[in-house]
């Protein structure tokens, strides 16, 4: 508000003077030029803070969105067509309000298997985007593309491998799970089974482990040895 009304001043005080003085001397010229010089770049300034504004408030309230179920129906449409480019067909989707996990195959190698992870801010995008009857196709080739080093990761990693998890129980069980992450346990997924709490855990080294670095081959990674947990977790039978 003050930048705008010193603005106002000096474009008054340019064209009050500029009327009223029909020959200037050179001092009131480049006085006047001066505070339209001072004026312009004021503004230029203004306009770069109003747009940084902006930016911040449309973030702001994009995050704060929660899609309805019916949503992800759009979402996985979506993610269908997109991938499709890329010779993928989607196997199935798992979302909650923490994001969305998709497990997919290749169409030119059945034992090829991908997975494709979106975060509760990157789903905001998404819904923001379907709201605003904008594309999608940026933030899944974001996640198509994405590279993480598992030697030295970062929250927004690990918070894919919960999603991951969560979805790898609910396409076993059909239950939800939840998950939490810290740097001294790594990864952990809780979920009730016939009544009793289970737990699969990636632990740090296991993270630090994993060669791969894109995305969709990196968490199909974790979705196996997920899985692998979960095998491990079944009682063996056999005979006597």
């Amino acid at each position: 508000m003050l930048l705008d009304t010193i603005l106002i001043l000096i474009t008054l005080t340019v064209a009050v003077i500029g009327t009223l003085l029909k020959d200037p001397s050179r001092r009131v010229k480049g006085f006047l030029i001066g505070l339209a010089v001072a004026a312009s770049l004021a503004s230029i300034v203004k306009a770069f803070g109003d747009a940084s504004d902006k930016e911040f408030m449309k973030r702001a309230v994009v995050s704060g969105l929660t899609p309805a179920n019916s949503a992800y129906q759009n979402f996985t449409d979506e993610i269908e067509r997109q991938v499709a480019k890329k010779k993928f067909a989607v196997d199935t989707c798992h979302h909650s309000s923490d994001g969305m996990t998709c497990f997919m195959t290749s169409t030119a190698d059945k034992t090829k298997h991908a997975d494709l992870v979106f975060d509760r801010a990157e789903i905001a995008e998404m819904y923001a985007n379907d709201i605003g009857h904008a594309s999608n196709d940026r933030p899944i080739n974001v996640a198509f593309t994405q590279q993480y080093d598992t030697k030295n990761y970062r929250e927004d990693f690990t918070d894919k491998i919960g999603l991951v998890g969560t979805g790898v129980v609910f396409s076993i069980y059909g239950t939800q799970a939840d998950y939490s992450y810290g740097d001294d346990f790594g990864v952990r997924i809780i979920y009730a089974q016939k009544g009793e709490q289970k737990e699969l855990t990636l632990a740090p080294d296991e993270i630090h482990s994993f060669s791969e670095h894109n995305a969709p081959d990196l968490f199909y990674a974790v979705e196996r040895k997920f899985r692998e947990k979960v095998n491990a977790q079944v009682p063996q039978t056999g005979n006597d």
